[in-house]
């Protein structure tokens, strides 16, 4: 647990964090109540107070720089959510993965998503996705969870090939019945 109350470069230092976590520190952090109350105050100043910009940021972005532009993704919300609930003292960590919105055929094409998750004291570890804002729920599809981008990088490897390669992946979800 400890662990994700460490921070270090891709989430961003503790001055960043405690810069947007100050409006929002609980009361009492031994209260699930409190440490969910300000966590969803925090998920929706992010989503409030940052522009979501596809073409602003990269997966080296530190969270200083993400709070200079006021803009970036969701690995960049992710990042800054997960810093500021830290410099609060609570665990916090980030997942990579998908969320299922059904298309026509029931079906969900599209690229990754990146959210947080928070420790809450009597319920565990709790999502938050400032992104949109909401919490993490069932449409939240966690392919990893770590310390950070990192950590839970949606792919990983090696590449082999020529340098003008490119890789593609493509991802589709879908629902599934649910058994009586």
């Amino acid at each position: 647990m400890l662990d994700f109350l460490r921070v270090r470069a891709a989430g961003g230092d503790a001055g960043g964090g405690r810069k947007v976590a100050g409006p929002h520190a609980p009361p009492d952090l031994a209260s699930g109540a409190a440490v969910e109350a300000a966590l969803d105050s925090l998920t929706v100043a992010i989503s409030r107070d940052f522009t979501y910009g596809p073409a602003v940021t990269s997966v080296y972005t530190g969270v200083e720089e993400v709070l200079e532009l006021r803009a970036g993704v969701c690995q960049d919300f992710a990042h800054l959510f997960i810093a500021a609930a830290r410099a609060m003292g609570v665990p916090a960590r980030y997942v990579s993965g998908y969320i299922h919105i059904a298309g026509a055929r029931g079906v969900t094409e599209g690229a990754s998503h990146a959210w947080a998750e928070a420790w809450i004291p009597g319920s565990g570890w709790v999502g938050f996705d400032a992104t949109h804002p909401v919490r993490a729920g069932e449409n939240h599809v966690r392919v990893a969870a770590g310390r950070d981008y990192r950590d839970a990088a949606p792919t990983r490897g090696v590449y082999v090939g020529t340098a003008t390669g490119r890789m593609e992946a493509d991802v589709s979800t879908r629902a599934l019945e649910a058994e009586d």
